[in-house]
């Protein structure tokens, strides 16, 4: 049996940009059926606490905080909210 190519962890935060995240979530989070080898296990992971809005509205709700990039063995940052927009502290220290 072949190994498992692991968990991908994609980041969701306030402010996410949408087409990044859905071509993330499409390659990694949907099942693959028709493949006869282990496909990746995904988990979406709060940067932010409390309800996180995306581009458009739409609501998002991850499977966790970021506690969950520990177990992941890639991570997926969709295009940050905001090139001016600086990055949590917390987010930096999840991600050393």
């Amino acid at each position: 049996m072949q190994p498992t190519p692991g968990l991908v962890a994609i980041l969701a935060y306030d402010g996410l940009c949408t087409f990044e995240f859905g071509i993330a979530v499409e390659i990694f989070g949907l099942a693959r059926p028709e493949f006869d080898f282990p496909w990746y296990e995904h988990r979406i992971a709060a940067v932010d606490q409390g309800p996180m809005r995306a581009m458009g509205g739409i609501q998002v709700l991850a499977d966790g905080g970021m506690e969950l990039l520990e177990d992941a063995r890639t991570i997926i940052i969709p295009g940050w909210r905001d090139r001016s927009a600086p990055v949590p502290e917390a987010l930096i220290a999840a991600l050393r």
